[in-house]
């Protein structure tokens, strides 16, 4: 049977792959440093200026839990950013209180520093100094408002953590703060040594993740600041366990990924007075969602039950409807959606061998087509989640519309994860940001529903049937490991038949023609 080339995975401009990857941060060179994950979970854009909130310097030693900030333009490597007295910035503690929240045209951070003359909330305004932070001063705030930790935007200002559970709210434009209401907020919640979204600020009310004191599990919990009160929305009946998280706003309604006894982990939506379940996977048995990512109107997530992989697509209204689907095979997961330039981009990571190889894909959704096109794939990268599915660890940052390892920046795409050599050991640090080459990332998807190939997965040889003929077409078989495996050539063609190597397996097959180039994603059985 025939298959569009559209209908299942494209690429255009197939280049040498992990060329088009450009180390931003390289802090470790090519040295293959030990030591614990840099975890790069906060971003903000402010003007011109990326800020990264990381270790950074290679590789977190394991006796230190110190943060810096850094500064990128996009072109310059980072930089760290420095306290107003010129020393570099560094913040104690966990993931869990170290925050970069934009409001405005600052972006605040607080820190909890080893010299406790430093200790506060700062900012940083380009407008004042590309490379040192004002700290702001809180001689007039109320005793309990000093400390700042777990910052939230909230009202054009932020909603933060002080002292013992104390929640102030800080206005920037007053610079003055006075006490919300008391009760521990777990910031950004934080499972293990992963951080999700939280925090949202939905119909004027303030909505956050707090710990029931009864079952020692998440609550999202909603602040009212006409009432200055507080109330449970949804709670999980289950101690220890990482739901309800990733709160979003989409469609004028609150979402967020939660466990129940009937549903099991299903994506949830609350519209301020009631709260619903979209149960994807129906009964008791759990779809566990993840990335929730809103591009053009649509909310995106990824899903795994029956064994699978699945990509959702979610208008707000109809059933979310799957647009892509793939087998769990051990370690094969979406590990990051992005909105970019108008256009959902993901990231897929697959293991292809005995070895523990991976190779990472990049995949551009087609509104028109309904479909996703593969855009690159980097050949022996990786990109850093938990083997398990069956916990959304797949989000270990969120920046504006860009979840797990995908961010975008002064229209570039950036991922984040590391190079693995061909005997599977890291090169360099175990994350570090790689700019992807803007090139890598054109589509031509006018000259895509001309050609189809078929079949797909297929047992033997390969067709190709083109619109017409064509004067000459190159035809590489890539392996798995981005070799070149075979070259054929045809003239005069408009049908052709593709020899594959005989070894079962996943080929890339790159097609030139005219002044087009295009590649397709074949499953030798």
């Amino acid at each position: 049977m025939k298959k569009t080339l559209f209908f299942f995975l494209v690429c255009v401009n197939f280049l040498s792959a992990q060329s088009s990857l450009i180390n931003v941060t390289n802090f470790c060179g090519t040295q293959n440093i030990s030591g614990n994950i840099i975890n790069y979970t906060g971003f903000a854009q402010i003007g011109d200026f990326l800020l990264i909130r990381s270790p950074g310097e290679c590789y977190l030693p394991d006796n230190s839990s110190t943060f810096s900030v850094w500064a990128y333009n996009g072109t310059a490597s980072p930089y760290k950013i420095k306290f107003p007295d010129g020393s570099d910035f560094n913040s104690l503690g966990t993931l869990t209180y170290n925050d970069i929240v934009k409001v405005g045209e600052r972006v605040y951070l607080n820190c909890d520093s080893a010299e406790n003359s430093k200790d506060g909330l700062y900012f940083f305004d380009p407008a004042i100094s590309t490379t040192h932070l004002s700290k702001v001063i809180t001689d007039n705030f109320p005793a309990d408002c000093k400390e700042f930790k777990n910052l939230a935007k909230f009202n054009n200002g932020i909603i933060y953590e002080s002292f013992v559970n104390d929640n102030c709210f800080y206005n920037p434009g007053s610079n003055s703060s006075n006490f919300l209401f008391h009760d521990f907020r777990d910031g950004n919640f934080a499972y293990g040594s992963v951080r999700f979204f939280s925090n949202s600020d939905f119909n004027g009310n303030f909505y956050y993740t707090t710990i029931s004191d009864t079952v020692n599990s998440p609550l999202i919990k909603k602040y009212n600041p006409s009432s200055n009160t507080t109330e449970v929305i949804t709670s999980s009946p289950y101690p220890n366990n990482p739901y309800p998280s990733s709160q979003i706003i989409f469609s004028n309604k609150l979402y967020y990924i939660n466990r129940n006894n009937n549903a099991g982990v299903e994506l949830f939506q609350f519209d301020g007075t009631s709260e619903t379940c979209i149960d994807i996977n129906p009964g008791t048995a759990s779809s566990y969602p993840s990335l929730l990512t809103i591009v053009n109107n649509k909310m995106y997530f990824t899903c795994f039950y029956n064994n699978k992989y699945y990509l959702y697509k979610y208008d707000g209204n109809t059933p979310p409807e799957i647009i892509h689907e793939s087998t769990y095979n051990s370690v094969d997961y979406y590990s990051g959606l992005c909105e970019f330039n108008n256009t959902l981009y993901i990231t897929k990571t697959y293991q292809y061998n005995a070895s523990g190889q991976f190779n990472t894909e990049l995949y551009r959704y087609s509104e028109n087509t309904n479909a996703l096109l593969l855009v690159n794939t980097f050949f022996n990268f990786f990109t850093t989640v938990a083997a398990s599915p069956l916990i959304t660890y797949t989000a270990p940052q969120f920046y504006e519309n860009k979840r797990g390892h995908l961010i975008s920046f002064k229209n570039e795409l950036y991922i984040v994860g590391h190079k693995l050599n061909n005997s599977n050991q890291r090169i360099g640090a175990h994350n570090d940001i790689w700019k992807i080459g803007n090139s890598s990332l054109q589509t031509e998807e006018n000259n895509l529903s001309t050609i189809q190939y078929y079949p797909n997965p297929t047992k033997n040889d390969l067709n190709i049937d083109f619109e017409k003929n064509h004067k000459s077409i190159e035809i590489n078989v890539i392996g798995i490991n981005g070799q070149i495996i075979t070259n054929q050539k045809f003239y005069n063609s408009k049908k052709i038949e593709i020899k594959l190597p005989k070894s079962s397996g996943i080929y890339y097959i790159s097609l030139t023609y005219d002044d087009k180039k295009n590649t397709i994603k074949i499953i030798k059985e």
